[in-house]
């Protein structure tokens, strides 16, 4: 196993959106542990990958939902970078990154896939980034399926919370549907702590700005949306949610077995 010094450092440190030195950085300790020593823990740990250019290729987390479709046109944060590495290895869950102190997102809770399309055709007539989903496969959710709205600090999300609750009122299906503001990722209130309480220091910004922008998104396919709209299907009929039959002409999905009887009267 190579160890912290052979990251690939001197490739690194010649990426243009960063002048800050990368040996000054690497020496650095977050969390009681060196910068260098956390990025060779999430190299070997898969977290990223090197690409021969300066930069570094985040991997495809195993927990990323193939569930859900999205819209995101404005939303300017490395959410791979800080969730996969930033956040569990350099941070070791102990701080939120920086990046992430203005995000804020309207959630709506979602009962039925009926809604759930519904939902999805809504979000589509509105401006704001957006995504919506199956939420059963997330650790940190209860819901069945939601739908969350990108924003850019907290007035901003009871802006959009308005606009989106006005948008919904005039749709019949959607008046059961639950919303509210909740602050980053949920991951950071389960390790950190309340996100009104949060706390953020000047050496986080030096770091971020010269890592982050060497974290680079991998090349992914945008899952197309039929399949994934015939994933909530599946996942509808799975979890006993019978609103999936609207999208099959009352039809199950699978035929059902035949069920004998424990006790005949003969």
């Amino acid at each position: 196993m190579t160890g912290p010094a052979d990251i690939p450092i001197s490739q690194a440190s010649t990426s243009p959106e960063s002048s800050e030195d990368s040996s000054d950085v690497l020496k650095r300790s977050f969390a009681g542990r060196r910068v260098a020593e956390s990025l060779q823990q999430a190299l070997v740990g898969g977290a990223f990958s090197e690409s021969g250019d300066g930069y570094w290729v985040l991997a495809v987390g195993a927990d990323e939902p193939q569930s859900q479709i999205s819209r995101i046109r404005q939303l300017d944060v490395n959410c791979r970078g800080c969730l996969n590495v930033l956040f569990p290895y350099v941070y070791q869950r102990r701080y939120v990154p920086l990046a992430c102190a203005e995000c804020y997102k309207v959630k709506i809770s979602i009962d039925t896939v009926r809604e759930l399309v519904a939902f999805a055709e809504l979000a589509e007539t509105l401006p704001y980034d957006y995504k919506c989903g199956s939420e059963v496969q997330r650790r940190t959710s209860s819901d069945r399926y939601s739908a969350y709205f990108y924003c850019n600090g907290l007035k901003a999300a009871r802006a959009v919370y308005r606009d989106v609750r006005s948008a919904a009122a005039d749709n019949a299906l959607l008046g059961a549907i639950r919303m509210t503001i909740k602050r980053g990722c949920s991951v950071y209130e389960t390790s950190c702590g309340p996100s009104d309480r949060y706390q953020f220091y000047p050496e986080q910004a030096e770091l971020e700005s010269w890592l982050l922008p060497r974290l680079r998104d991998p090349a992914i396919s945008v899952p197309d949306r039929r399949r994934v709209k015939m994933s909530w299907l599946e996942i509808a009929y799975r979890i006993g949610d019978d609103t999936y039959r609207d999208f099959t002409h009352g039809r199950s999905l699978y035929p059902a077995t035949v069920s004998y009887d424990p006790d005949p009267a003969d």
